[in-house]
Formats: structure tokens, sequence, C-alpha cells
């Protein structure tokens, strides 16, 4: 899958250094586990690390692609794995406009104006993404509350010291056809309730609120999501 990013220039008017990381010096290491110094340290090896590096997932195409987007029913659309998905299998790089949080602010006006119905903004170090006009999958993932997706976030070579590119990792084994979830990390208006459709016998019924027993899943439910008009998670 193609990632789309695009570097706005409310991002470059924010000062700042470039993060820059050195090649792991072990030849004996194929930068896949945190024997690695900079997987150690959530930071991806730089282009020029070595040949067997397996730590470049921002510059790397992943193909066959394991998922779909398809239709979630009253959740709108939703990400769903074609093929058995192992723990620990990194999926996605959330994509989209990298911004500054001053104009994060600024687009959620613009968006609400506008009447757009979802927004899809996401934290991103001292930065925000907005996958909304121009992204990739991962502003598809619903929320649940029990996800089998984990957010992650990454030091990439050559970006702003304060810029954390967003992963998403399998917390568990994903069946072929569950629907692929993340859990929503809300800041928003209190007063303003968001519902969840997830399914999960742990569910809330409200972005709003956290599950009491995280661990704890419905036997009837094989995903789940809710709606995705999202505020910044991080």
């Amino acid at each position: 899958m193609k990632v789309k990013h695009r570097f706005a220039t409310s991002y470059c008017q924010v000062e700042g250094k470039l993060h820059k990381t050195l090649a792991c010096n072990d030849k004996e290491c194929d930068c896949s586990d945190h024997s690695c110094s900079n997987v150690s340290r959530s930071q991806e090896c730089p282009p020029k690390c070595k040949k067997s590096c397996k730590n470049q997932f921002s510059r790397t195409r992943m193909d066959p692609i394991p998922f779909v987007i398809a239709d979630a029913g009253e959740k709108g659309k939703g990400l769903f794995a074609k093929t058995h998905i192992s723990k620990g299998t990194r999926l996605l790089y959330y994509a989209g406009e990298i911004i500054s949080k001053a104009e994060s602010l600024e687009r959620l006006e613009k968006y609400e104006a506008e009447g757009v119905e979802h927004n899809y903004l996401y934290e991103c170090g001292q930065f925000v993404c907005d996958p909304t006009k121009y992204g990739n999958a991962g502003k598809y993932a619903n929320n649940s509350c029990y996800p089998n997706l984990e957010t992650e976030q990454w030091k990439i070579h050559g970006t702003h010291k304060g810029y954390r590119a967003i992963f998403f990792t399998a917390v568990r084994d994903i069946p072929k056809g569950d629907e692929l979830t993340i859990k929503y990390d809300f800041e928003c208006d209190p007063s303003i309730e968001r519902k969840c459709f997830c399914g999960e016998e742990i569910c809330t019924g409200s972005l709003n609120k956290l599950p009491s027993e995280p661990n704890k899943r419905s036997k009837q439910s094989s995903g789940g999501a809710s709606e995705k008009k999202k505020a910044k998670k991080s």
C-alpha cells in the first residue's frame, strides 16, 4: 500500500532540527527486534542501513496487502483482514497531511462549518496528521473496546525531531474476515456523547468512556468499531 504523506507549510514553519538516526553497527543484526539499538529506541534505521535491515517500515511497500476496505454497516467503512494476520505484524503507517497543532484547530472549525461528517485528525508528536482529504487506508480503522491493533509512535530519520510516525500493529492473531480495530483516545467535549457500536461484551456504549475490563471479549463479536468522527489521538 502506497503511503501518501504531505508535509504542509505549517509543519515546515515549526522551528526545530531534523531527527538523525545512525545505522546499526552490528553486521549480524537484521534490525528486526529489540536487539537492534534503533528498534529498542522506537526509531527507524536510516535509508543507508545494511541491505538486510528490516527496520524500514515507512519506506517499505507492503505486498500483498493483508486487509481490504469494506462496508462496516452503521459504522461506515472499515478495514477487514483478507488473510490470517499474526500477532506482532505491523500493518499500517497512518498517513495524511502533517500540520501544526494550531492549524489542526483551524481545520476542525472549517470542517464543522462545511458540514464534514467525519474527521480523522491524529496527534503525531508535536504535530497532527490529517488524512481527511489526503492519506491512506489508516483512517478507516474503527474503534473497539477490545481492539486487535495498537498504535505505536516512531521517530523517522530526516523528519522534524518533534514528529512521530503512527504505526498500527496487531496485538494478537487476527483471523481472516475480522475487522481491524483500534481504541480511539479522544480529546473531546465530555458533554457531547459519541456512540460506540463495537458489540463487545465490555462495550461502554460511548467513545467518551474506557472499558473497565480491557482484556475480556464477547464470544459473539469478531471485532468491532464505532462511528468515525474522531478527535485527535496520541
